[in-house]
């Protein structure tokens, strides 16, 4: 196999940066260290003497309006929304995330620091191939008059390790894990086009829209981004389907949790691991 989306990644070397929150105005510092194959993405915070370790998987992530959220089993949260774009744009599989302060640094609000972050590290493909499943069952889950259907791949894409997304409202065949997605060659709008780049180059844009920009058209541009991350999440470990009608990372998520069973304790492994580490 030579498709470099089938194998694990992870960081070519430590990077960081410091940085003021949106919400409390203090500042914080952000460092991401490589991790070893089968590790998966664990974020720790110190904060004033309260120490928190998130194993990042997809039961523990709540999408609240244009935020991604890490819930604790404390009842601790952390927005990640940024961070979770950017790392799912890098097609990063593990990596330690160490956090010095109340909350991520805002940054310009978008995902474009981080990424750049990720770029100046660089990116360590492994020879461990990803363990990427055949998705187990058909849910569909509604909110209203939106839906999210999550099936199996079909066999040719499963063949490949690939994954498809499709949002109806939207001409968009996306190959989450494919270097190269299908987009129509006729299609030119520039929110549309940007979704070449999973959930990157949308949440940047979102992220640096003028104020006096439709709120509304951004607020489906962040919905759209998140989602997407989301999805990326979910393709590096099942072979699967994802039909919305609407960007919903909200309901999207509440379709995985549905379908796939907690590993809450494998989860919590990862985090004894991590805590373990210098």
């Amino acid at each position: 196999m030579n498709d470099v989306h089938l194998f694990q990644k992870s960081l070519k070397q430590r990077i960081g940066c410091v940085g003021t929150g949106l919400h409390t105005g203090r500042r914080s510092a952000l460092n991401l260290t490589p991790a070893p194959d089968h590790h998966g993405i664990v974020i720790r915070q110190q904060d004033r003497g309260h120490s928190t370790s998130w194993a990042v998987d997809l039961h523990q992530l709540d999408a609240q309006g244009e935020d991604l959220v890490l819930r604790s089993e404390a009842g601790r949260e952390l927005n990640v929304s940024g961070l979770m774009v950017a790392l799912a744009h890098a097609d990063i599989d593990h990596a330690i995330i160490d956090l010095s302060g109340p909350e991520l640094p805002f940054m310009n609000g978008s995902a474009q620091p981080f990424a750049f972050l990720i770029e100046c590290a660089g990116i360590q493909i492994s020879d461990q191939a990803r363990e990427i499943r055949p998705f187990p069952t058909i849910i569909e889950t509604f909110d209203g008059d939106q839906w999210v259907k999550l099936e199996p791949a079909d066999q040719t894409l499963a063949q490949i390790g690939g994954s498809v997304f499709n949002l109806l409202d939207k001409p968009l065949r996306h190959h989450l894990t494919a270097r190269r997605p299908m987009l129509p060659d006729d299609y030119h709008d520039a929110q549309l086009k940007a979704l070449e780049m999973p959930g990157f180059e949308l949440f940047r844009l979102a992220g640096s829209v003028p104020t006096d920009a439709d709120e509304q058209a951004e607020a489906e541009a962040f919905a759209a981004a998140l989602t997407l991350a989301a999805g990326a999440m979910m393709a590096r470990q099942y072979q699967l389907q994802i039909t919305m009608n609407k960007a919903n990372p909200a309901l999207l998520l509440r379709a995985w949790q549905e379908a796939i069973p907690n590993t809450s304790t494998g989860a919590a492994q990862r985090n004894q691991r991590v805590q373990s580490r210098p």
